[in-house]
């Protein structure tokens, strides 16, 4: 039989992705300029049609891997249970110490980072509510 999660939380797709979406415009601009390089190298003169489907190419690419990554992040959840936490196939122990922190991107999105030990839970809406509700747990797994 399997554990019922007493809580169930998403984390912000949006802040997950905020960082995602940097990695990715400096992705584009490094291989456009790679590739810009290379026909210089290479002598291969360079038309506008060649360039703008390049670029068109890398951004097809670029935005069916935000995509993916977007899919992949909404599914994301955490399950908290008596004793622990599960952040899909991780188990964070709640006999740990409590910390939760922001930092300057936490704070334009209204998340925070909660710290159990070494494991973070990550883009956690900032709800006073759910953060003593995560502490609460903590501090009744660590008098146990």
């Amino acid at each position: 039989m399997t554990d019922v999660p007493i809580y169930r939380l998403k984390p912000k797709v949006s802040r997950l992705m905020f960082p995602q979406y940097f990695y990715m415009i400096l992705l584009a601009l490094g291989l456009f300029g790679a590739v810009f390089i290379n026909m210089l190298i290479l002598q291969i003169k360079a038309t506008a049609t060649i360039l703008i489907s390049i670029g068109i190419f890398i951004f097809v690419i670029i935005i069916v891997n935000l995509f993916s990554i977007y899919v992949k992040n909404s599914k994301r959840e955490y399950d908290f249970f008596q004793d622990h936490i599960t952040d899909g196939k991780k188990e964070i122990s709640l006999a740990q110490p409590f910390q939760s922190e922001q930092n300057m991107i936490d704070r334009s999105f209204n998340t925070a980072t909660i710290k159990l030990g070494k494991e973070k839970l990550t883009s956690i809406p900032n709800d006073q509510r759910i953060i003593n509700y995560i502490q609460s747990l903590v501090e009744f797994q660590n008098r146990a």
